[in-house]
């Protein structure tokens, strides 16, 4: 939590430090580079009522954070970018009064994805953006094998200009196919959509 409280308050301080500059001042430079570090959460993924009766048990991928780089265009206020990412954590196995993690590891998730942007409200030098696009995402479980997925996510980014450099704060929602291998599952257990929360920071290089 200290953490996050200090990476909020260098988000707010940067802009405010950073030489003054107006918009019409700056050179344009459509193309940015951006890498980004977020927490996913997920929900979903598959229920089992077999293992324990009576009791269903929700499980997912464990809470972890993900590591996500790539590349994008600007086009005014609509901007175009693909990215490639990599995740890795733990299994989570939940019902309505236990959580359970097994710490083990053996999830991993390589991730491709199409954002479509649209500045929708820009007040130098902080600008708010409305993201929306398709993922493919590749996991692989241990013991439960591999499965490619393709999804969608929306969501919205709030960014801060320090000249060439730009801080990103996004909050993302995402819904895809389920990580696991039926056939890799036990009789009875059923898939489900995945959903996932993301919360992350970033940077952007304006080139």
């Amino acid at each position: 939590m200290r953490a996050n409280r200090l990476l909020v308050l260098l988000c707010v301080l940067l802009p405010a430090l950073a030489p003054g500059r107006s918009t019409a001042q700056q050179r344009p430079r459509p193309w940015e580079l951006h890498v980004s570090l977020g927490r996913d959460a997920f929900g979903g993924a598959s229920l089992d009522s077999v293992t324990v009766p009576s009791v269903p048990v929700e499980v997912t991928p464990a809470p972890h954070l993900a590591f996500e780089a790539g590349a994008s265009r600007a086009f005014g206020a609509w901007e175009v970018g693909v990215s490639a990412g990599y995740a890795s954590g733990n299994l989570r196995a939940r019902t309505d009064r236990v959580v359970l993690d097994d710490r083990s590891g053996g999830v991993v998730r390589y991730r491709l994805g199409l954002i479509l942007a649209r500045r929708i409200v820009s007040v130098a030098p902080a600008s708010v953006h409305a993201l929306v696009g398709p993922v493919l995402d590749r996991w692989e479980t241990a013991d439960l094998g591999g499965r490619t997925v393709a999804g969608a996510r929306m969501g919205a980014s709030l960014r801060f200009a320090l000249g060439r450099v730009s801080v990103e704060n996004a909050l993302l929602f995402a819904v895809g196919g389920s990580p696991f291998d039926q056939r890799a599952l036990p009789a009875g257990v059923i898939l489900r959509p995945l959903t996932t929360w993301s919360v992350g920071v970033g940077l952007r290089y304006g080139l």
